[in-house]
């Protein structure tokens, strides 16, 4: 490929450019009930803000939800930190998905407008895995080929 062919004119056109290259890095865009497209971005390509945002909400979720008891030996050793318990829970309350979670992570305060578009925090959860696979893949099928 040619230099020119990879010039952009704003960031979201490079990136654009650069997931059509590698195609398992491009975003998911779907299409709301009011026409808006709303992007779910890749795991990998997030913006600095929403970065800090999802860092922020995994530090939350491992020290506010409820988790089940630390494992212990016979003797009262420590062997484990306990599972967080499912649903989520923060003080008996059930409080959200971990979809719900990093799709207001990722969106900030466009969370509710995307909702009511029709965007569901499910889609994140599928969207995000099936960009991980294609990761995954790409790195096995790279890994073979050298």
């Amino acid at each position: 490929m040619s230099q020119e062919e990879f010039q952009a004119e704003s960031i979201e056109e490079a990136v654009e450019q650069a997931s059509d290259h590698v195609g398992f890095a491009r975003p998911k865009k779907v299409k709301g009930k009011s026409g808006r497209v709303w992007v779910i971005p890749n795991p990998a390509l997030l913006s600095p803000d929403q970065q800090k945002r999802h860092d922020q909400m995994k530090i939350d979720l491992d020290k506010q939800l409820d988790r089940f008891p630390d494992a212990l030996d016979g003797a009262g050793k420590f062997l484990g930190r306990g599972a967080i318990k499912e649903p989520y829970q923060i003080n008996g309350d059930v409080v959200g998905t971990y979809e719900e979670f990093l799709m207001q992570a990722i969106y900030g305060d466009e969370f509710d407008a995307a909702v009511e578009d029709g965007l569901y925090p499910s889609y994140f959860g599928l969207f995000w895995t099936e960009m991980n696979v294609r990761l995954a893949e790409k790195r096995a099928a790279d890994s073979k080929s050298s």
